[in-house]
């Protein structure tokens, strides 16, 4: 199975760009399959998958095979955009991931998040992968989103139209994963690629905590386990870096709540039966050896 980070870590493969947003969508979804996974599950010959890429009945296709359900959102008058915009907009507020068909039929992103609060949609897209996510306004969404027949590259018997496969799971149950604003302000604030070695990390934590196995269903939050035991792992790390550093242990705590970001985004769980001082330990552990690596707190 591919590994956990799936959901930034993927550069996009030729012609694969519905797979490559299916597999962001599905690690929302708790689901953990690269590209290339997705890519096969689609049925499609390794010919057709790098030669013509997937259209929406092969996503389908791939999706099902990972017990997903898609439902396709179309509104063919561009005058109906708002329509659109508020169908996907109510999809999202439920945590639920969407793929979204732009640039005149040629290109697939996924959109993951939506913030009421400054009206955003956060897109994940497989040719950007700096920054990880882009905001895009309704008045963005749309203008992207719009795809022209005429203007298409490639002349095709679908009409003009805003298309997206709004995802969910099958067995009903909620997603793993959140785009939350503190999450995306981490990925922005700081560098992304210090975001991906973060989560990995607490990644590993819970998975030699749960004997490999991962992601634990029901159990405990990480972050409740973080709650309890937040000034001894704070003071534990602080004790191994003042000597090298010029910090306090506000800024300590300050890196251990980027942390705790991290894991309240990705859902992490631990099994209740869990070894409460090995996580204690190897998150105070990690602190300490993040800050020595770094020479620095993330921002």
């Amino acid at each position: 199975m591919a590994e956990y980070c799936t959901l930034f870590s993927q550069p996009q493969s030729p012609s694969h760009c519905g797979p490559c947003s299916l597999s962001y969508c599905l690690h929302i979804l708790g689901v953990d399959a690269d590209q290339h996974e997705v890519a096969r599950a689609s049925g499609l010959s390794w010919w057709m998958r790098y030669r013509r890429g997937q259209d929406e009945q092969d996503l389908r296709r791939a999706a099902a095979a990972y017990h997903i359900n898609c439902r396709f959102l179309s509104i063919r008058r561009k005058d109906r955009g708002f329509a659109f915009a508020d169908r996907l907009r109510r999809h999202l507020q439920r945590g639920l991931p969407a793929i979204l068909l732009v640039k005149d039929f040629g290109h697939w992103v996924a959109v993951l998040g939506y913030f009421p609060e400054a009206d955003t949609f956060i897109i994940d897209d497989p040719n950007v992968r700096q920054p990880l996510f882009s905001r895009w306004s309704e008045k963005a969404l749309l203008i992207n989103a719009w795809n022209d027949a005429q203007a298409a590259q490639h002349p095709h018997d679908e009409p003009s139209q805003y298309f997206a496969i709004l995802l969910s799971r099958k067995d009903g149950a909620p997603p793993r994963w959140r785009i939350t604003p503190t999450f995306l302000r981490l990925c922005e604030t700081g560098s992304g690629e210090t975001a991906v070695a973060m989560t990995q990390a607490l990644v590993e934590i819970v998975k030699r905590t749960c004997n490999g196995h991962h992601p634990v269903r029901g159990g405990e939050p990480l972050t409740a386990m973080m709650d309890r035991h937040e000034e001894t792992i704070v003071r534990s790390a602080f004790h191994w870096v003042q000597g090298q550093h010029r910090l306090t242990l506000g800024d300590v705590r300050r890196q251990f709540r980027d942390y705790r970001i991290i894991a309240e985004a990705a859902g992490l769980r631990v099994r209740r039966s869990s070894d409460v001082a090995a996580i204690v330990a190897q998150l105070a552990s990690l602190m300490t050896s993040f800050i020595w690596k770094e020479g620095r707190l993330s921002a």
